[in-house]
């Protein structure tokens, strides 16, 4: 990821971006504060200015992005199981990951 701390403007887009175009291992392991020190910044003030940028909190955002494509890779038969899904993207809990599911798209996994 390219430093552009300075330009406020385009670090959600960047952000996002990265998010939704990263390796999924880089995905599952992807967090504020690995974002915040690729792009050199405190964790909290990264968390704020995303925030402020975007109109949305960068955890709610990672927690949906992750979510979004590991449903993508079920839909599209890139991964073979929902634990295998989950995994890919840095979740354990199956019940936890259903809520996400469900809240997000109005379905449990087991439909997609």
């Amino acid at each position: 990821m390219r430093d552009e701390t300075d330009n406020a403007a385009s670090l959600s887009e960047m952000i996002c971006h990265y998010l939704w175009n990263c390796p999924p291992p880089e995905l599952a392991r992807c967090n504020c504060g690995d974002l915040a020190a690729m792009l050199r910044m405190h964790p909290v003030v990264l968390s704020r200015r995303f925030s402020r940028e975007y109109g949305r909190p960068l955890v709610a955002v990672l927690r949906e992005i992750k979510v979004v494509r590991a449903v993508g890779m079920l839909h599209y038969g890139k991964v073979a199981s929902v634990d295998e899904a989950m995994a890919t993207v840095g979740y354990r809990d199956r019940k936890y990951f259903n809520d996400l599911v469900f809240k997000m798209f109005g379905k449990k996994l087991a439909e997609f």
